[in-house]
């Protein structure tokens, strides 16, 4: 049996959120919403201890959300996959609290609720977007 756990912006935490709550947070986003306490939102999805996977959800309200995921197996990173939207991986912006991404990181955020949701409902990528894995970003870009 899965667990997932959705931890908001301001930090309050959901156990087992319904995949369409969190979908619609990131498809109509509010600045007031996203702006609470750090800024950004994570989801854990654990099924099969010692391995769990995240998604960390950052927003540019300009750009659309930065998406990173992660395999991590004994509290270690084994793997990492970032969105990717288009080819702009040179330029950076702010996302939340000093955290600077390459703009072609961002993903609209219709797609960013899709790729949300199949997360939560599976534990896995979503192939509603293209991922790009970390080594890929060029040296003037940031992840």
């Amino acid at each position: 049996m899965s667990r997932v756990v959705y931890r908001g912006p301001s930090g309050k935490t959901i156990q087992d959120p319904e995949p369409e709550f969190v979908r619609q947070l990131i498809q109509e986003p509010t600045e007031r919403y996203w702006n609470e306490g750090g800024g950004g939102a994570d989801i854990e999805y654990v099924d099969a201890p010692p391995l769990k996977r995240t998604i960390l959800i950052l927003p540019n309200l300009n750009f659309g959300f930065y998406l990173q995921y992660s395999q991590l197996r004994d509290g270690k990173i084994i793997d990492t996959w970032l969105s990717l939207n288009r080819d702009r991986l040179t330029e950076v912006a702010e996302c939340c609290e000093e955290w600077f991404a390459s703009l072609g990181l961002f993903v609209p955020s219709a797609e960013a609720a899709i790729a949300v949701e199949d997360f939560i409902r599976t534990g896995e990528l979503s192939g509603a977007i293209t991922w790009i894995q970390p080594s890929e970003i060029p040296p003037d870009g940031n992840w």
